[in-house]
């Protein structure tokens, strides 16, 4: 019964951090100046922002210059430089 209980606990314990993480991510939003591509990484740069927006991919991304967008993810810092790592990107295009 201890056993059980300690499993669930665990359980718990994983799913209340991976809620948490959910809940902190943050966003970013603007109009994309330039798009590049290398190796499994898409650098966004945004107008009127000077964190570029990371994502980690090898799909190319139905998004270009001149879009809105939405960026969801968090702030880091790489090389004392802040990023935007994102995780999901919504394109507000106008048609």
């Amino acid at each position: 019964m201890k056993k059980v209980l300690l499993i669930i606990s665990i359980i718990l314990i994983l799913i209340l951090l991976f809620i948490s993480q959910i809940i902190k991510q943050e966003k970013i939003r603007g109009k994309i100046i330039s798009i590049s591509y290398n190796n499994n990484i898409i650098i966004i740069n945004l107008e009127n922002n000077q964190t570029p927006i990371i994502i980690f991919t090898s799909q190319l991304l139905n998004i270009k210059k001149g879009e809105n967008i939405t960026a969801f993810g968090n702030f880091e810092n790489y090389k004392n430089q802040p990023q935007f790592i994102a995780d999901k990107i919504i394109s507000h295009q106008t048609k």
